[in-house]
């Protein structure tokens, strides 16, 4: 008996051994010390941005802010990153003229993931270009290896940034925007600015839900449609008075509200 009790202990000891051999191979210390970096989207809408100095009156520049966040474990000192332009091949923006340069020296400080954190905002630089003011430039970029980082996920790896002098359709304009103030039209679009005071952006449309149909106040955007009817009638008729025609858009349309 004695004898089958050792036994029994040796096997238990030993099957316990290669037990902890296994899993000691089976699970092996994580050492990649590699740094990456990813741009941040809080939704898939964020890889694409747009910035319309229309909205901003002589401004001549402004900053477009962004996110970055790291992989890897957090650091006990600054580390810089960097940034590169992608060219697309259709009216790609120019460093200089419609944007500031990533490599720029007071650019570059703020391009910095501080000590012992794990992302960053950064800016991006717009410039106005009066004198092509009917055109829509691309900024596609990207992240740069550099000492400190490695690039990282694919897939949030590039960010765009549009520049223009022009309106452009907002891009929640649709539905029930159309229904209570027509098809868009760029001199509509700065007739209702010029009458309300606001940028009627996606940022207004989105904050107001006027493209929602179950939250909007609709009565609300009847009243404003009959608004900007009615000053529309007024400016038309001051427009008359000076042996002009009714405001229409680029292609010959009259500008109108449906309700």
């Amino acid at each position: 008996m004695k004898t089958m009790k050792k036994t029994l202990l040796f096997i238990t000891a030993a099957l316990a051994g290669l037990l902890t051999t296994s899993c000691e191979q089976d699970l092996p210390v994580w050492e990649d010390h590699t740094a990456r970096l990813n741009f941040y989207n809080e939704s898939k809408t964020d890889t694409l941005q747009s910035y319309c100095f229309v909205y901003h009156n002589e401004v001549p520049q402004d900053t477009v802010w962004m996110r970055v966040t790291t992989m890897g474990f957090p650091a006990d000192h600054d580390r810089t990153f960097e940034l590169q332009q992608v060219m697309t091949g259709e009216d790609d923006a120019v460093a200089g003229t419609h944007y500031v340069a990533f490599d720029n020296a007071e650019l570059r400080k703020h391009y910095v993931i501080k000590a012992d954190s794990v992302g960053a905002y950064f800016p991006v630089v717009v410039l106005r270009h009066e004198t092509e003011a009917d055109k829509v430039f691309t900024l596609k970029f990207t992240i740069k290896d550099n000492d400190e980082f490695k690039v990282g996920y694919n897939d949030l790896l590039y960010k765009y940034v549009k520049i223009t002098d022009m309106l452009v359709k907002p891009s929640n304009w649709t539905g029930l925007m159309n229904y209570m103030f027509g098809q868009y039209g760029t001199e509509k679009h700065k007739f209702m600015i010029k009458v309300s005071g606001n940028l009627w952006d996606e940022e207004y449309i989105a904050a107001n839900k006027f493209n929602n149909y179950s939250q909007a106040d609709q009565n609300y955007m009847f009243y404003l449609s009959t608004m900007f009817q009615e000053a529309l009638d007024k400016e038309n008729a001051e427009r008359a008075a000076r042996g002009e025609g009714p405001l229409t858009e680029a292609n010959g349309s009259i500008v109108f509200f449906p309700m």
